[in-house]
């Protein structure tokens, strides 16, 4: 604890400041630290696992890191030859899991957009006789799952000043502003989402600072890890 002395508290605000900026410059160099020894250590043993399995074959002995998933074979672990998930059926008072699942069901809570397919103007000639040709029906051809990527929207608040105009006339001047909703950080840039997703990506997802920080800045927000410490 810093001793405050014969500092005005102005003075002794601007030392705490300074030792707390201190502070998270040394955690967030511990975060990158303690990320990259997990890494290595988590690397190591795989190495050590697959070296063993060489010189000695198959063995029955445990290791804590047998049930994580290997940066080394995780394909060839995970892989499963029409492996579907399995799907819920209520029969007869009783819940049994099907052995094969429908795309519908994969699918049902996706929001679903219909692309029809056309033949541009001028080309709907008939090959035989040269007639326009008509819409008479349509056939489904395939579907598939898209991914759209996160972007950044600024969002620029502004509020409406009303005016009564007889009472103006009064020369009393009586005004009113639109509602604005009040901000999730006082002078602060974050929305209600952006601060969601810091948190959802640190407690939630394990991602380091260090990393969200490049996402943000790869979605063209320059965000410090410092702030991203502060806000969560």
């Amino acid at each position: 604890m810093i001793e405050r002395g014969n500092m005005t508290k102005e003075e002794y605000i601007a030392v705490l400041e300074k030792e707390i900026r201190k502070r998270d410059k040394k955690i967030d160099k511990l975060e990158v630290e303690n990320e990259c020894l997990r890494k290595d250590n988590h690397i190591f043993l795989e190495a050590l696992i697959l070296s063993k399995h060489k010189i000695f074959g198959a063995s029955s002995e445990r290791t804590e890191c047998e049930d994580q998933q290997s940066f080394f074979n995780e394909a060839e672990q995970e892989y499963a030859e029409k492996t579907e998930e399995p799907v819920k059926k209520d029969v007869k008072g009783y819940v049994r899991k099907s052995a094969k699942t429908k795309r519908d069901e994969i699918i049902k809570n996706i929001e679903t957009e219909v692309i029809t397919c056309t033949i541009p103007d001028g080309e709907r000639k008939c090959p035989r006789c040269g007639s326009e040709m008509k819409v008479i029906g349509k056939k489904y051809v395939r579907e598939e799952v898209e991914l759209i990527p996160a972007k950044l929207i600024v969002k620029k608040y502004y509020s409406n000043t009303y005016g009564c105009k007889k009472c103006e006339k009064k020369n009393m001047p009586v005004f009113l502003h639109g509602f604005v909703p009040a901000p999730v950080l006082p002078h602060s840039l974050a929305s209600a989402s952006t601060a969601a997703w810091v948190i959802y990506q640190k407690y939630v997802n394990a991602v380091p600072l260090y990393r969200q920080e490049k996402d943000w800045e790869r979605l063209g927000y320059v965000l410090s890890r410092t702030i991203l410490y502060n806000k969560t």
